[in-house]
C-alpha cells in the first residue's frame, strides 16, 4: 500500500485505529486516519472523504463498521483507488429499502445517513480490488444483523474474504492480526 486512509465507525473517532496505524507505519506504509463525520448526510461524507483522498494521493481505503458505506461509495466514484478493504463493515445493499434499513441500524446511523439513506440500500460497484475482513466473534445481538448481512453481500459480490477469529472491534482487540490481514489484502 502506498498511501492508505483508515476510516472510523459511526462515532467518527479515528483513535480506534491507533494500534493498527502504528503497526502499518512500522511496516513501511504511509497511513492517514480520518476523524469525524459531517452532518451533511452520506453524500456529504463521501464528498469529504473524496477530497481527502485526492489531496493526500490516497490509493487505498480501509473501512470499519459504518464507514463501509462511505468507503464503498468513494471507491465507486474515485478511479484512483487501487484497493478497498472493509473490516466487519456495512456495505451498500445490505438492506433493500428504508423500512428495512431503519430496522437494522441504530438511530445514530440513520442520523448520519440523513436524507441520503437511499444510497445505503443500492449496491455500489467499486472500481478497485475489494477485500472484506469478516470478524467471526461479533456479538449475536440484533444490532449486528446489519454487519452479518453486509458480510453476506461481500460473499455474494465475490470480494476477497479473510476470516478473523476476533470480535467486531478487532482493530483494538487483535491489532496485530488486523495489520497482517491488511498487508495480505494489499498484495
Amino acid at each position: 500500500m502506498t498511501a492508505l486512509l483508515l476510516l472510523p465507525g459511526s462515532d467518527g473517532r479515528s483513535s480506534i485505529w491507533r494500534e493498527v496505524a502504528r503497526g502499518l507505519r512500522s511496516a513501511g506504509s504511509d497511513v492517514s486516519t480520518y476523524e469525524g463525520w459531517s452532518r451533511d448526510g452520506l453524500a456529504g461524507q463521501v464528498a469529504a472523504v473524496l477530497t481527502v483522498c485526492q489531496a493526500r494521493n490516497i490509493d487505498s481505503l480501509v473501512t470499519w463498521s459504518y464507514s463501509g458505506l462511505v468507503g464503498s461509495l468513494v471507491a465507486a466514484s474515485h478511479g484512483h483507488l487501487s484497493r478497498l478493504v472493509h473490516v466487519d463493515a456495512l456495505l451498500p445493499g445490505f438492506a433493500t429499502d428504508g423500512k428495512e434499513l431503519r430496522e437494522l441500524v441504530s438511530p445514530a446511523i440513520m442520523r448520519l445517513l440523513g436524507h441520503d439513506w437511499q444510497l445505503a440500500t443500492a449496491p455500489a460497484a467499486p472500481s478497485c480490488a475489494v477485500g472484506y475482513i469478516e470478524c467471526l466473534r461479533r456479538p449475536a445481538k440484533p444490532s449486528f444483523r446489519a454487519v452479518a448481512r453486509s458480510a453476506a453481500v461481500a460473499h455474494g459480490q465475490g470480494f476477497t474474504i479473510h476470516r478473523l477469529p476476533a470480535d467486531h472491534r478487532a482493530m483494538t482487540t487483535a491489532p496485530t492480526e488486523v495489520v497482517s490481514l491488511l498487508q495480505v489484502a494489499a498484495t
